[in-house]
Order: C-alpha cells, then structure tokens, then sequence
C-alpha cells in the first residue's frame, strides 16, 4: 500500500493541529495542504516503526474478522534503500 497522503500524527501533546477549509496549522504556523491530502493517524510520530506496527495491527484485527487460518500478519515499510522497518503481529 503505498500512501499519497500526508501522514499527521495525531498524538503528539506538544503540537497542537488545527485543520481549517483554508488548510492546516501546527503550533500555530501555517501550511497549505489541502485538508483531502492529509490523513490523521493514531500515532505519536509517523516513523517507519510506528507506521509498520500501525498497519499490521490494523491488517491483523481486519484480517481475523474473516479468516481463521492466519498465523501472523508482517507490514515492511521503508524509507529508502536499505532503510526501513518490519513489524510482525503473530495472530
């Protein structure tokens, strides 16, 4: 899956979002990013860590709705070459 989004993380406590028709504010600075580019994630910072282990939970919980045959579920994400992160979610 690749994301054409930005990725926000929503749980940072020292960063305060503020998402407006006009566009986006963080800590008060303003940033012209359409609201329909941005998705907000349940994270605390959108490194390849964080993401890996986001989507394979999501994957897994999705997923064992469905089928009852998966032993696990391993989301790669990378950065760049030779860089990147692997999250495995044993079901």
């Amino acid at each position: 899956m690749e994301l054409q989004e930005r990725r926000i993380p929503a749980l940072p406590k020292r960063i305060k979002f503020i998402m407006s028709k006009n566009g986006l504010k963080i800590d008060g600075k303003g940033y012209s990013i359409p609201a329909e580019d941005c998705i907000f994630l349940p994270l605390p910072y959108t490194s390849a860590e964080e993401l890996s282990k986001f989507f394979a939970e999501t994957l897994a919980r999705k997923l064992s709705e469905t089928y009852d045959n998966l032993e696990y579920v391993a989301v790669c994400v990378n950065e760049g070459i030779g860089q990147g992160a692997e999250y495995r979610k044993d079901l």
